[in-house]
């Protein structure tokens, strides 16, 4: 970013080896690229905060293992999860994690940097961001490429491009319209489905298309577990759906990220060269920052709280929409109800995240029960009560509060 050659970015993780690694990587990509930023690592947080201007929020509480235990542990009372971040027991259980450790760092960023915006990369996205918003005075808004996936999928599939009009939830965001000129592509989509010529990466999209009228934007895993009979254990989910679980996936992913650092080390000793370090990836944030400092403008994929945008939601629903990014800040673009035949899940799944936030802040064992079994994942209430207790037994210093 030409704007922001003259920053200073400073790293901060609890695992202060990985910290530094990565500040290595960083001075490597800044000589490279001849940036002019000032790059730093502390070992305090405190101190990495102090009079931050924008705070980015990537972490993961508990690590692989514990990811490994919200898809391990429902699976053996019979609930699959394809990817278990952001609704299902899954979820509901990283919420529970995850909600302390972010409001902890609210908590210092109001003493050292209160004006700073956080822009979180971290899932469960609308859940953080609903405990940012309704539990401390940081500015927040949460960002995610799921729904550029889904778009540019429709748009390769169509063979040109096409205005959209979009809100709903992370990870289950329903394209209210696609328009070319002002009339609706959707005829073409779901021509389609009638001609039977669905691609095998969309099969879950295009059939909740087919049930519901709306295509939801996000990844077909994630889609799944909004309406989990895509998920049951009579479905071959795999030949009919394309669909994988996350307890498969989680054990490649942690032999591909050994990989991974493996290289970056590499690359920091100098044994291995830099690569593609001029191509962004598909993370917005930076953007963002330029249009909130600059006299540019930009519309962005974001979510935060709705404030009555979105006008059948209730007004601190935390909402993904099209988002105009300013110097005057940040205003929804879209104004549109959510339509009747999506807004059921909508609403239902909002108001139980809702739940779990406040379970998680109150260390409520009673709502993040609620807030379990009001997911249409969990439909027997015996397994609903193991579950949790087994969880809270295998999670003692995350889940252990929960009174």
């Amino acid at each position: 970013s030409g704007e922001l050659h003259d920053s200073e970015f400073v790293l901060y993780d609890p695992n202060h080896e990985l910290c530094r690694t990565m500040l290595e990587l960083g001075r490597k990509m800044k000589a490279a690229l001849g940036s002019g930023m000032t790059l730093k690592a502390e070992r305090n947080r405190r101190k990495a905060l102090e009079g931050a201007d924008f705070v980015f929020l990537s972490i993961n509480v508990g690590g692989f293992k514990a990811h490994l235990q919200d898809i391990e542990i429902p699976r053996a009372y019979g609930i699959l999860q394809s990817v278990g971040d952001t609704v299902g027991p899954g979820g509901v259980f990283r919420t529970l994690r995850f909600i302390p450790a972010v409001i902890d760092l609210c908590r210092e960023m109001e003493q050292v940097c209160p004006k700073a915006l956080l822009i979180s990369y971290t899932n469960p996205m609308t859940s953080l961001i609903q405990a940012v918003s309704n539990y401390t005075k940081i500015r927040a808004v949460g960002m995610c490429h799921d729904y550029q996936k889904t778009v540019k999928d429709v748009e390769e599939l169509l063979n040109d491009r096409f205005d959209f009009s979009y809100a709903g939830l992370n990870h289950c965001v329903w394209l209210l319209d696609i328009k070319k000129k002002g009339r609706s592509v959707y005829p073409a989509l779901f021509s389609y489905i009638k001609k039977n010529r669905i691609p095998r990466h969309m099969l879950v999209k295009f059939d909740v298309l087919k049930n519901f009228g709306y295509m939801p934007a996000a990844g077909e895993k994630h889609v799944a577990e909004f309406f989990p009979y895509y998920l049951r254990k009579e479905v071959d989910y795999k030949k009919k759906w394309k669909l994988e679980l996350r307890q498969d996936a989680l054990k490649a992913m942690m032999k591909e990220r050994e990989a991974e650092y493996r290289q970056i080390i590499r690359q920091v000793k100098g044994t291995e060269e830099l690569k593609d370090i001029e191509v962004p990836s598909r993370e917005e944030g930076i953007k963002v920052i330029e249009c909130l400092l600059t006299g540019r403008s930009g519309v962005f994929n974001i979510n935060m709280p709705n404030r009555g945008a979105i006008p059948n939601m209730p007004p601190d629903a935390v909402l993904e929409t099209p988002v105009k990014v300013s110097a005057s800040g940040f205003k929804t673009q879209c104004g549109e109800k959510i339509p009747e035949n999506v807004y059921w899940n909508t609403l239902s799944h909002s108001i139980k995240l809702k739940m779990a936030v406040e379970a998680a802040v109150e260390g409520s064992r009673a709502k993040a029960f609620r807030a379990l079994i009001s997911d249409p994942a969990c439909v027997d209430l015996s397994a609903a009560e193991k579950m949790l207790d087994r969880m809270i037994k295998l999670q003692p210093a995350f889940l252990g509060k929960l009174k």
